[in-house]
């Protein structure tokens, strides 16, 4: 089974203080017809790099999706700013996943290990 991932959209929101931030709704799709979203802040999916940066290691060839740089002048929830985020975001992200897809079904199928080479 293969799936999707794509960053869709990005809505303002606010903390109980009053600070603001993003929230990126995440759609995520297999081939067999299910499909749900999934919100999350960048901090997430930085934390989630980190995250995926530790268990890669041990595997060369897996690539791990660099995340859009933070924003050290202005606002963050700018939103032109925001667009450019959630495009760099799906992009890398939908790039993951198709290659982790693309792995998966090549460890399923491939019967001699030699075969599977990156």
């Amino acid at each position: 089974m293969s799936w999707t991932l794509d960053v869709v959209a990005a809505s303002g929101r606010q903390d109980k203080g009053g600070s603001a931030f993003v929230v990126f709704e995440v759609r995520c799709a297999t081939d067999a017809g299910s499909a749900w979203s999934v919100f999350r802040r960048y901090a997430q999916f930085a934390a989630l790099h980190k995250e995926l940066a530790v268990a890669a290691t041990p595997y060369p060839g897996v690539a791990v999706p660099t995340l859009p740089k933070r924003r050290l002048l202005g606002s963050s929830v700018e939103p032109a700013f925001v667009e450019r985020r959630r495009g760099a975001l799906a992009v890398r992200w939908a790039r993951a996943v198709a290659r982790t897809t693309a792995a998966v079904r090549r460890h399923r199928t491939t019967t001699d290990p030699r075969e599977d080479r990156p």
